[in-house]
Parts: C-alpha cells; structure tokens; sequence
C-alpha cells in the first residue's frame, strides 16, 4: 500500500524537521515522539520496528482532536498527496481512493491495537 507507506514518510519526516519552513507540518508531540522512535529502531534494525510502527499509527489514528482538524497530519497529507507533478490537483476519483486506503489504515491500525490488547496477559476488562 503505497499511500500507506508514504504517510509514515510524512509524518516521520515532519518528526525530524525534513520539510521546509514554508511546508513546515507541525504535528503533535506524541505523534512527534513515537516517529522519532520508529525512525530509530529502523535506523538501528533492533528487530522492534513492527511494534514501533503500530505504535506511531496508533498515535496519528487514536487522537483527540484538540484544536481545528485542519492541522492533523493526515489531512495536511491529503493536501500535499492531491497533487500533480505539474502543479494542478488530482481528480476527485482518485483523491477519494486515497482517503479510503488511509480509512483502511487506520481500521487496520485500531484493530491490531486492539487485538492486542485482548490478547495481553494481564489485561483484565471487566474493571
């Protein structure tokens, strides 16, 4: 899933400072955090890259809305990814493809969070 991988590109290079200052997508700290520590353990190869990654999806997919949605990640994603090469914007049916397959990321992210936390051996949920 190509749009998938470039939105952990996005949001790890926003962590580390990669755009210009005229780009400049601030994310949140948490956010900030955990793609600093992905980047790391790819940096590394330490073997915790699964774990790293689903902890950085998880961060960008379970949030609180604290402020306007118009500065989350994803959406300035979705601004910077509506873009051709030669300037103009994509067409609405493949705009709407993109949202859909960082919808399914983000399903997919939130499910294996969960599972796992079904699956964690000192969990208990009637608390």
């Amino acid at each position: 899933m190509k749009v998938g991988l470039d939105f952990v590109v996005f949001i790890v290079a926003a962590a580390i400072g990669r755009f210009s200052k005229q780009v400049n997508p601030s994310i949140p700290t948490t956010q900030a955090d955990a793609a600093r520590k992905y980047k790391d353990a790819v940096d590394r190869g330490t073997g915790e890259q699964s774990a790293r990654l689903q902890a950085l999806l998880l961060t960008v997919f379970n949030h609180k809305i604290c402020e306007s949605a118009t500065v989350l990640p994803g959406y300035r994603f979705l601004v910077f990814y509506s873009f051709r090469r030669d300037g103009g914007l994509d067409v609405c049916k493949n705009i709407t493809q993109i949202i859909s397959k960082l919808v399914f990321l983000g399903r997919a992210t939130i499910f294996n969070g969960s599972m796992a936390l079904v699956h964690a051996p000192d969990t208990c949920f009637l608390e």
